[in-house]
């Protein structure tokens, strides 16, 4: 750690300000959860992503703002769940919305996630495209066959 102020349970973070819990995260301010960051301003449950503000629960993305659970998009502004998007704004699922349009179905999607219990949190494993034993979560979290099938 080095040149970090006002920060918690960080690990290899440099010149970050009020960051907490960030792993690689480098010039971070006011930020949560990061992960391999650069660059980042009020952002939360972030990995991979640099030069960004305002962005929740996305990864590997560059120059965004204002997304909410989005990846590998770039020079982004106001996406929600969106994927490999490059230049666009005002994007749901990789549609694009006139700017009104947007605002009303972020804000009905938000309140749909917050009374799930999904909002401010990466997707559940229960979705996930990949089985246990095809990703790399058996290299960092072991678990027998007997515990992998009770899982489901």
């Amino acid at each position: 750690m080095g040149s970090n102020k006002n920060s918690h349970v960080v690990f290899n973070c440099r010149f970050s300000e009020n960051l907490r819990y960030g792993q690689d995260a480098w010039e971070a301010r006011d930020c949560l959860d990061m992960t391999e960051t650069l660059d980042n301003e009020l952002d939360y449950e972030m990995e991979g992503a640099g030069w960004g503000s305002r962005c929740i629960a996305s990864a590997k993305s560059w120059y965004n703002h204002d997304t909410l659970y989005c990846e590998l998009n770039f020079t982004c502004n106001d996406i929600f769940g969106c994927v490999s998007l490059r230049t666009k704004s005002y994007c749901i699922l990789n549609k694009q919305y006139s700017e009104v349009e947007y605002k009303k179905l972020k804000k009905k999607l938000i309140e749909h996630m917050k009374r799930t219990g999904e909002w401010g949190e990466f997707p559940p494993i229960d979705i996930s495209p990949f089985p246990y034993n095809d990703s790399l979560a058996q290299d960092y979290f072991p678990l027998t066959k007997e515990q992998v099938t009770a899982h489901g």
